[in-house]
């Protein structure tokens, strides 16, 4: 009998420990940036086609090191948790990573959250 209700309490322990797992649900997707302050990218969204849907603005954290001149019509990938506030621009609720790839020298800058 005490060999079954041991069984029990960690078959109870294991699925609560497997219920408790996290939610590491995210969102990368392509901006293109449309205005750059000292601070701050407004970048609007890239769709799947490739158009830039320039209502659909949001505003960033500029995170980028001031070697890596961020200039207007770049394009950027973020990578966030997909809860978007509604501001104007629309801001992202966590940020996790931003990513700018340049085509004249082929490196990328990641700048991730601290």
């Amino acid at each position: 009998m005490k060999k079954y209700i041991a069984l029990v309490l960690i078959l109870v322990c294991v699925l609560g420990l497997v219920g408790c797992k996290a939610d590491s649900k995210s969102s990368v997707e392509d901006f293109v940036v449309m205005e750059v302050t000292e601070n701050n990218l407004v970048v609007s969204k890239i769709v799947e086609d490739g158009k830039v849907i320039e209502t659909l603005r949001y505003s960033v954290p500029n995170w980028f090191n001031p070697n890596t001149e961020i200039k207007e019509g770049y394009k950027i990938t973020i990578k966030h948790n997909g809860i978007v506030l509604e501001t104007d621009p629309m801001q992202f609720a966590e940020i996790i990573s931003m990513e700018y790839w340049d085509k004249e020298t082929g490196l990328s800058t990641v700048v991730i959250a601290d």
